[in-house]
């Protein structure tokens, strides 16, 4: 059974396959996807320019392809995976990005899908992260992130004096 027919069984709704990475960006161009499951090579060229897209659109992808880490010739775009986990403010208007391989937290408009902030960097201290893994905001507009590398713990931001509580 093809990727493809199997997807739809499980209800999902398929936007390709793509033949070609010209066809592949059509696509990305007319919908955007909640997710993609990419071959690193289609017809002959590598895929690069769609995960890069991809990457720039906070669309998670995977890889399902032949090709081995070490066939990849170092290309980051495959090598380092970004969007670890996401979650919205009880309002729905933001979400918070767990970005694990630059150790910080996106905040993100679900409207224009633009980046408004972000925060965090590489270390152990309050408010820096080691592969911050997830984000989870409760009714309140609490943030919780979590860490399931050398840190190995819970943060909780707060939102900031002053500023208006995302409300349900």
């Amino acid at each position: 059974m093809e990727l493809e027919d199997v997807l739809r069984q499980a209800g999902y709704d398929v936007i390709g396959p793509a033949r070609d990475v010209s066809a592949a960006l059509r696509l990305l161009r007319a919908e955007r996807p909640d997710g993609a499951i990419l071959d690193v090579n289609l017809a002959g060229e590598w895929v690069t320019p769609v995960a890069e897209v991809l990457r720039a659109m906070f669309v998670p992808f995977i890889l399902a392809s032949g090709y081995g880490a070490e066939d990849l010739d170092g290309d980051l775009v495959f090598l380092a995976r970004t969007a670890f986990d996401l979650d919205f403010t009880p309002d729905q208007r933001f979400f918070y990005v767990a970005d694990g391989t630059n150790h910080k937290v996106w905040i993100m408009q679900r409207d224009s899908m633009e980046v408004v902030g972000s925060f965090g960097q590489l270390g152990h201290n309050a408010g820096e992260f080691r592969n911050v893994h997830a984000v989870a905001v409760d009714s309140k507009g609490n943030l919780f992130t979590t860490e399931a590398s050398e840190n190995k713990r819970v943060q909780k931001f707060v939102p900031a004096k002053g500023t208006k509580r995302a409300s349900r």
